[in-house]
């Protein structure tokens, strides 16, 4: 499926539209990673850079969600709760278990 037409219909002018087309634009872009029938340990360590590039590019769209909400409330939107959500998620436990994985790989090859 072209990425043109998850993209369809234009509609520039709307921030939160902006902010999804970023967000897929960036995920087309990345490449990503492959655990093969003899894996190493560097396959899973792509295999975590890649989950951190898409939480990089998901905290970006939140942090863009969130800024358009606040400019359009009258209330005090804290925009911490907006920051780093997705990147804390993944370093939190996704990460360490794919480190896991990765070092117990090493370990049977030495």
């Amino acid at each position: 499926m072209s990425i043109d037409l998850i993209l369809s219909p234009d509609k520039p002018a709307n921030p939160l539209e902006q902010a999804r087309r970023a967000f897929l634009k960036g995920l087309a872009a990345l490449k990503v990673p492959t655990i093969g029938s003899w894996p190493t340990p560097d396959d899973f360590e792509a295999v975590n850079d890649h989950l951190r590039d898409v939480a990089a590019l998901a905290d970006e769209w939140l942090r863009s969600i969130g800024t358009e909400v606040r400019c359009n409330t009258t209330e005090n939107l804290n925009l911490e709760y907006f920051d780093h959500t997705f990147e804390a998620a993944i370093d939190g436990w996704a990460s360490f278990e794919i480190t896991r994985a990765a070092e117990a790989l090493f370990e049977e090859l030495v």
